[in-house]
This record gives structure tokens, C-alpha cells and sequence, in this order.
């Protein structure tokens, strides 16, 4: 049996949340990223944009993910998986996993989860896929304001 604890992140998480968020950028090749600028107002508030969980293990972070509801039209509601990391020495453990199935058992009426992955995120698609998670052929598109 695993020692393995899910837990809704808390602000003395912030920097474990922070380290975790760079490693998914250096993996994915984005270059650039604004959540240590918005993390209090956007994740570690009483009203959050996103969720994020924290994996634990004897009390220290080992992995987290950050997620959002999302809906689409052909599946009703959904999760969007911003991000996921897993320390290396936890991999292979089941962690992507039980973070997955965390989602879906805790959310409500959740049909599915969506992620994307970075082209050089090697790592990631071979996880998802070895876990079952299907591809669309789909383009990713996004527009950001210019306020």
C-alpha cells in the first residue's frame, strides 16, 4: 500500500507549486509563464480560477496538478489539466493516476479530462498514453488580450 496523501493546495505549498510549474515549462518548451505573478490571486485564494492538488508523501510535496471545470459541447462537463508533475523518484508509482481519478471522483458531474501536451514533452505523452488517454486531431489556438 502506498503512503501517498491527495490534498487541495495551501499557500505554504506556493513554492513547491512554483518549482513544479517551471520543470513542466523546461519539459514542454514554454518559454515564458506569469503564474509566479498570479498564483495568490488566481490559486492560493478563498475564490480560485483553478483548483490545484498537491500530492504528498511523510508530509513533503512529491507531486501536483492544476486543473479547471471546462465544458464541451459533444461531452457536457469536463476538467481541463493545466499542468501535472511528478518529482522523478515518485514516477512510476501511480500518481498521474490517482490525481486523474481524484478529479473524477471529487467533481461533480465530470464526463471527462482534457489535457494538452507540449510537442517536446516526450515524457508526458508516453505517460498518457500508456495510461489510455486518446489524441484528437485538433489545432490549439488562443488569443490573449491586449488590455
Amino acid at each position: 500500500m502506498n503512503s501517498y496523501v491527495i490534498k487541495k493546495a495551501e499557500k505554504k505549498d506556493r513554492d513547491f507549486i512554483l518549482f513544479a510549474n517551471q520543470k513542466v515549462n523546461i519539459a514542454s518548451g514554454i518559454k515564458e509563464s506569469f503564474l509566479a505573478e498570479n498564483i495568490e490571486r488566481d490559486v492560493l485564494c478563498d475564490d480560485p480560477k483553478c483548483e490545484c492538488l498537491v500530492v504528498q508523501k511523510e508530509n513533503e510535496p512529491v507531486g501536483m496538478c492544476l486543473y479547471s471545470k471546462i465544458y464541451w459541447a459533444d461531452f457536457g462537463q469536463g476538467i481541463y489539466l493545466s499542468q501535472v508533475y511528478v518529482r522523478p523518484e515518485h514516477r512510476k508509482n501511480g500518481i498521474f493516476k490517482m490525481l486523474v481519478n481524484y478529479m473524477f471522483e471529487n467533481g461533480e458531474d465530470i464526463k471527462f479530462v482534457t489535457c494538452m501536451v507540449g510537442d517536446e514533452n516526450a515524457a508526458m505523452q508516453k505517460v498518457m498514453t500508456k495510461t489510455g488517454w486518446k489524441t484528437f486531431d485538433l489545432k490549439y489556438y488562443y488569443l490573449m488580450n491586449k488590455c
